[in-house]
């Protein structure tokens, strides 16, 4: 008898520790549940924020005689002043080159800026306007001044061309 009152005193705390263990674990997996659902209302109840759009970057208006005038007067200063920079770039159409990707643009006035062109780069994109183009009409482009460099007697300029008009 005393060992089945002992058994009792052993049984009795086991069964209510497992009872208690399995409410707790109950209670916890409930959490999780909420938690999820708590979530879920959260995320339909998010406010909507509009980010503001990108600013427009508007480009360096320059024709091709500043870039000249500024090349002659000093190449280093002009390779920092316009090297690498957004431009709207106006000439006059001096040629168009055979291949499909580049055209030449001189000076609007001084007709003897020979070896003092800016050669313009386009894409296949912007094939059908270069061929409605003729050499001497003034073009304005808009792009990347890629290169500009002094070379011997002449001035190298490459622009990657964006739009043209």
């Amino acid at each position: 008898m005393a060992n089945l009152k002992m058994m009792k005193w052993f049984i009795v705390p086991c069964v209510a520790l497992v009872i208690v263990i399995g409410s707790v674990a109950s209670c916890s997996s409930d959490t999780d549940k909420t938690a999820k659902n708590d979530s879920v209302v959260t995320s339909e109840n998010t406010e909507v924020v509009e980010t503001e759009p990108e600013p427009v970057i508007e480009p360096m208006v320059v024709t091709v005689d500043e870039i000249v005038e500024a090349f002659e007067e000093n190449p280093l200063k002009a390779t920092s002043t316009y090297e690498n920079k957004y431009v709207k770039l106006t000439g006059k159409l001096d040629s168009i080159d055979g291949d499909g990707d580049s055209f030449s643009l001189e000076s609007l006035h001084d007709e003897y800026t020979f070896f003092r062109t800016i050669e313009c780069r386009y894409k296949n994109e912007h094939l059908d306007t270069v061929m409605n183009l003729t050499v001497g009409q003034e073009v304005t482009v808009i792009g990347t001044i890629t290169s500009l460099k002094d070379s011997f007697t002449t001035m190298s300029c490459k622009l990657q061309v964006e739009s043209i008009k």
